[in-house]
Parts: structure tokens; sequence; C-alpha cells
């Protein structure tokens, strides 16, 4: 949603003199994923007895561990040896195994492919870390306020200002194709003139809830970043709703900047397959749960600390 023309003749004045900078509304992300997938339903059993392994080998190791088959066959004789009976079994059991898929195991995926740094002398690790959905409000070639439509994702310590890039690389959200879109928007412009007193005060206000459906990358064999969306990834698609205000934030030098507020938001009914980190390609997994943002903190200016959610490539 974008403010109109009207809007822009109130908030140029103000904004005029800090085009330089591009505010923006920072959200924190809560992922709640599950993942299921088909795993081993027995443990290996002894061929001649159909009786589970047991014991370690010389390293400490189970010499018997889970199974999806095993096969055994039982003979009977007599006492001068002769068979009586032969039994041959076969099976095959599995189960379905549901995991949690958060913040905490993205964080840690993220740390065990090195991409979360030291923070100061100490080892990497996941304190201090969130995942951040950031949004800019930048201005179209008419000057208008717009809000950047793709979200930028990021892993943030925001104690120490680091912050690591996931959109594009781990993580992209996109339109689905042939997505429809509605909208709860209201907006409000009143104009009042005190004709004694020769003074006129002007308000606007603009907010509402947008929803479509999006689809959600998530990749950690590097096939995102090259552009490659064959499927050797996770994709999923969800129902996405958010709420965006039209408000203002109070920059160093005390002038007021028109931003979007996004947040709080939601990306529920999430359907779909793929693998994780550390998962092969053909061990898919279903996927389904919902993603949800905080209402969005508000920062003056995101160009420096988060430079890619600063830019609007449809200007």
């Amino acid at each position: 949603m974008k403010p109109t023309s009207l809007l822009a003749a109130i908030l140029l004045s103000s904004a005029s003199s800090t085009l330089a900078q591009v505010p923006g509304s920072v959200s924190n992300l809560v992922i709640s994923l599950t993942t299921s997938q088909s795993v081993e339903g027995t443990v290996q059993k002894d061929p001649e007895t159909g009786k589970p392994i047991t014991g370690k080998d010389d390293f400490g190791a189970p010499l018997g561990g889970p199974a999806f088959s095993n096969e055994w066959t039982i003979t009977k004789n007599n006492s001068e040896g002769a068979p009586l009976s032969e039994l041959y079994v076969s099976e095959y059991v599995s189960k379905i195994r549901t995991e949690k898929y958060g913040n905490k195991e993205l964080l840690m995926d993220l740390l065990d492919a090195g991409l979360l740094p030291a923070i100061g002398d100490g080892e990497p690790s996941i304190a201090g870390w969130a995942i951040v959905e950031v949004s800019g409000t930048v201005e179209d070639m008419e000057g208008v306020p717009s809000l950047v439509r793709v979200p930028v994702f990021y892993a943030y310590h925001a104690a120490s200002g680091e912050v690591v890039l996931l959109s594009g690389t781990i993580l992209s959200i996109d339109d689905l194709v042939r997505s429809g879109y509605a909208e709860n928007w209201t907006e409000r412009y009143t104009r009042k003139n005190d004709f004694l007193k020769e003074t006129e005060s002007v308000t606007f206000t603009s907010t509402g809830t947008t929803q479509n459906l999006v689809r959600l990358l998530m990749d950690f064999q590097g096939v995102l970043d090259a552009g490659d969306e064959s499927g050797s990834m996770a994709q999923f698609q969800g129902r996405y709703s958010r709420q965006e205000k039209l408000t203002t934030v109070v920059a160093p030098d005390k002038s007021k900047i028109p931003v979007f507020q996004c947040g709080p938001g939601k990306i529920e009914n999430v359907t779909g397959s793929g693998p994780l980190y550390g998962d092969l390609e053909e061990d898919r997994s279903l996927i389904g749960g919902q993603w949800t943002t905080s209402a969005g903190k508000l920062f003056s200016d995101i160009s420096q600390l988060f430079p890619e959610a600063a830019q609007d490539p449809a200007l």
C-alpha cells in the first residue's frame, strides 16, 4: 500500500532534508516449523535367530542400530541333524518422525555452516543472535514515500551490531505465482483552518493489513545463492498477512521522517517439503507450521546497518 500523492505533499517538506537516509522497520521473526519424514522403525536383527543384535565393538559403538528392514531364517533339525522345519521372515518397519524447526535450529545451522562470526574474543555461538525481517521506506520518482514490498532477512546481533545477510543465500520470500491479494486499509485526511488565529493544521493517517500467498525458500546447499531453484532446496508456501502503518521516526537532527512500521505479521498454513541443513536431497521432509513477526522497531536510517533492505529494485 502506498500513501497517496496528497500525503506526499504533506510530508515532502519534512523529508527533503533527509533524502540520503532510508528509514525502516525491523521485526523479530519467530519460526515455528515442523519437519516430518520416514525413519527406521526397527533395529538390526541376527539373520539366524531374528533377535536384536546387542553388544558393542572394540570402539564402544553398538553392533546393532536402527534399521528399516531385516531378514532371518530359523531352521529346526532333529537329533540327527536332519531339517524338520524352516521359518523365513522378511520385515520392513518405518515410522514418521516429527521434529521442531525454529529459530534455534536455524541459528545452529548457520553456526555449523560457519556463517555466524565470533562476537568479541569468544568462540562463535548463537547467543544474542536473532532472525529479523527488515523493510525500508523509500521514495519513488515523484518523491512519494513507499514501502519496499519484499522484506529482507538477516541474522542480527543487536548488542554488537553484527549483521549476516540471509536473503538470497539462505532464505528467500516472494509472491506465489497467481496469488490473490486482499487488503483492509483506512486512510484519513483532515485539515483544520482557524480563521481567527490564522492557523492551519493537517493530519493524515494510513493503516491496514495486507494478505496474499507467498513462496518461501530455504537452502544450505548453495543453490539459492547460485540462482538455481531446481528443487534441491526446501520450498514451501503459506498465507501471508501483515499490518502496515504509516508513521514517523525522529532522525538524529530531530526532524520527523515518514516511515512504514510493519508487523505484527504471520505466514500461516505453511506447507511444503525439502531438505534442511545436513539432509540429503533424497531424504526430503514434509514441512508445516507458521512464521510470525513482531511489530517493527523503527530506525531513522537502515542504509548502513541493513543496506540491502534500503534498496527498492522497482525504482
